[in-house]
């Protein structure tokens, strides 16, 4: 398994909103799906930092999916433009 993360972002409910036009029918976890309907990356809103006011988005990517990056980081991109905050993989490295 590989994580992404989308943090911070301004509200927890405005990055469920997001998340819930960028994958529609879906919710807590929003599920990214293959052409298969495979289920590929499990998103989350979630805290991010040690106290109660800092929240992101987390994105879990299945280990048969593991090099499907692009897929999620290209949501991340949309899901940005409503929630704002940084991309960063799994060693905290920014993304973008």
């Amino acid at each position: 398994m590989k994580s992404y993360y989308l943090s911070p972002v301004v509200s927890p409910s405005g990055a469920a909103l997001a998340l819930t036009s960028v994958l529609p029918g879906q919710s807590k976890p929003w599920v990214l799906k293959d052409s298969t309907g495979d289920a590929m990356a499990y998103f989350n809103v979630e805290k991010s930092g040690d106290d109660d006011t800092t929240w992101g988005i987390t994105v879990d990517i299945s280990g048969r999916h593991y090099h499907c990056d692009a897929e999620v980081i290209s949501i991340l991109r949309a899901l940005r433009r409503d929630t704002w905050g940084v991309i960063s993989n799994d060693d905290w490295e920014v993304i973008d």
